[in-house]
């Protein structure tokens, strides 16, 4: 008997554990750099950037509900985006593994990276309300310590990137209301359509009888005991197709077709802009003054 009990509760608890599926959202780093004429630029500055692993491996997981996980690698696309921006702005970048090699390196500047901050609002799970409804937002901060030769305490630089859109059959609230409408209107046309031709048909026969009935009466007569519960029947189940199965045929379609590429699409933007406004940073700290002089 314990046995079995035992052997319930290892099967209860990988249900459990195996029903929070991780999803990696797909995030490339930047590497492809294209700038304008505007962009701040910092020719021949020479910086060399700790590749800190703890850094690079960095991801961050967030759960939505008990059954619905996500993963960003957020680290990995920071520091190979960073180079490939520094570099495009004209940056010497020296990929260094500690601050000590930096030093003996002689590098003029020193870029410690810090963690990644991740700020998600996503009302998805069960568990999971927002109350903007159904606002989707993610903001992505990069920012690093700017360590000057000579210098003891670093100056930190930061770059931020955010990405807001409103998915709105995500939102329970109005799935409820939609549906319900939804469900309204089919039992109105049901009903519209069985009394239409019910009292068509009734006040027909009617006007034949050699001694007419008063038309409610008429009607009255007119609509049999079995017809009516028929209709009921009928009615609830097309009303319960329309609260129950639609909504579990119709939301993982939106959401694989509409709302998941959308949200994929944010968060890379996010973590782009992100690391381009840290480099953009970068560059006018370090890049020429306004006089052509080296800061």
């Amino acid at each position: 008997m314990l046995r079995h009990i035992a052997q319930g509760a290892a099967l209860l608890l990988l249900l459990f554990t195996g029903g929070c599926a991780v999803r990696q959202i797909p995030l490339q780093p930047s590497l492809e750099v294209e700038l304008d004429q505007l962009a701040a630029k910092a020719p021949g500055a020479v910086v060399a950037l700790v590749m800190d692993p703890v850094i690079l491996n960095f991801r961050r997981e967030r759960t939505y509900s008990l059954t619905q996980e996500e993963r960003y690698d957020s680290g990995e696309h920071f520091m190979r985006s960073l180079l490939a921006h520094l570099r495009a702005r004209g940056f010497d970048v020296l990929e260094v593994e500690s601050a000590e090699q930096a030093e003996e390196l002689r590098a003029p500047y020193v870029l410690l990276p810090d963690t990644p901050g991740l700020s998600i609002i996503r009302p998805k799970g069960l568990l999971d309300f927002s109350a903007m409804g159904s606002i989707n937002r993610i903001s992505v901060s990069y920012s690093v310590r700017l360590l000057k030769t000579g210098q003891r305490v670093p100056e930190r630089v930061a770059g931020s990137g955010s990405r807001t859109a409103s998915f709105f059959w995500s939102n329970a609230l109005l799935q409820t209301i939609g549906l319900s409408l939804l469900g309204l209107g089919v039992s109105v046309v049901i009903y519209g359509v069985w009394i239409g031709v019910t009292v068509s048909q009734t006040l027909e026969a009617n006007r034949g009888r050699p001694d007419p009935l008063a038309p409610a009466q008429a009607l009255r007569e007119g609509i049999p005991a079995p017809v009516a519960i028929t209709v009921f029947i009928a009615d609830f189940m097309v009303s319960q197709i329309t609260a129950q199965v639609v909504p579990r045929v119709l939301n993982p379609l939106v959401d694989s077709q509409i709302n998941e590429p959308r949200w994929e699409s944010m968060v890379q933007s996010a973590h782009d802009e992100a690391v381009e406004d840290l480099a953009e940073n970068l560059a006018r700290k370090l890049g020429p003054t306004p006089d052509g002089g080296v800061r």
